[in-house]
């Protein structure tokens, strides 16, 4: 989410998050394997929060139910899931 919130603040789209790391890097800062990053974009997708954005960035579809997630307040909301959501 903070990345949405930079691109607002310097008037790109907030809606989309480029790929300028490899998940490797993504995944060990947020202290998690690269499957466990991959199932986790995979739930987000499922659940229509993101969208894999081509050719190399994801759509955030429901910024409110991003922040609400990131903010650990979302029902079932694992700690997990709220940190690899505010990245």
């Amino acid at each position: 989410m903070s990345v949405s919130r930079t691109n607002r603040h310097e008037g790109r789209d907030p809606t989309i998050v480029g790929e300028p790391y490899a998940s490797g890097v993504v995944a060990g800062s947020l202290e998690m394997t690269i499957e466990d990053l991959r199932t986790l974009l995979l739930e987000l997708e499922r659940r229509g929060l993101i969208k894999a954005h081509p050719p190399a960035g994801i759509r955030l579809k429901d910024l409110s139910a991003l922040e609400t997630l990131a903010a650990g307040t979302a029902p079932r909301c694992t700690r997990f899931q709220a940190e690899a959501v505010a990245v």
